[in-house]
Order: structure tokens, then C-alpha cells, then sequence
């Protein structure tokens, strides 16, 4: 049995120093981004068995974290 999905996944990056680049996508089709605002990124594909929704965050350190500043 196949399903026909409709995704529409919404990130609202919050940050300081660097904006948030990330790896999005199902499965292993996979892009990376870059978000500097707001962004919707819709899905669409047909499933034949369990998908996955990947989201990574790939440029998060340390540093990006000032607790006395209020900023992480």
C-alpha cells in the first residue's frame, strides 16, 4: 500500500552571532540550508513504508552560547 504525503514543515531560526545552517529532508534525500528567516519547506512523496523527517543543525558550538548575555 502506498500514501500520498503533504508536509509542510515551518523553522523560525533564532540567533546572534551566525545564522543556523541545516540539513532537512526525508530519508536520505537530504539539502542543507542556511536560515536567516522564517522558512516553510513543504514535502511532498509518495510512501511505501516508515519515512523519517531529518532535521540537523550543523553549525551550533560552544561559543555560540553567552549565558551572561542572554544569548544561545
Amino acid at each position: 500500500m502506498t500514501y500520498l504525503v503533504k508536509l509542510a514543515v515551518t523553522l523560525r531560526p533564532i540567533w546572534h552571532a551566525d545564522p543556523p545552517k541545516i540539513r532537512i529532508g526525508i530519508d536520505d534525500d537530504l539539502s542543507e540550508i542556511v536560515l536567516t528567516e522564517s522558512t516553510t519547506i513543504n514535502f511532498e512523496f509518495i510512501a511505501v513504508k516508515e519515512c523519517q523527517l531529518v532535521v540537523e543543525l550543523l553549525n551550533k558550538t560552544d561559543a555560540d552560547t553567552i549565558p551572561d548575555q542572554g544569548l544561545d
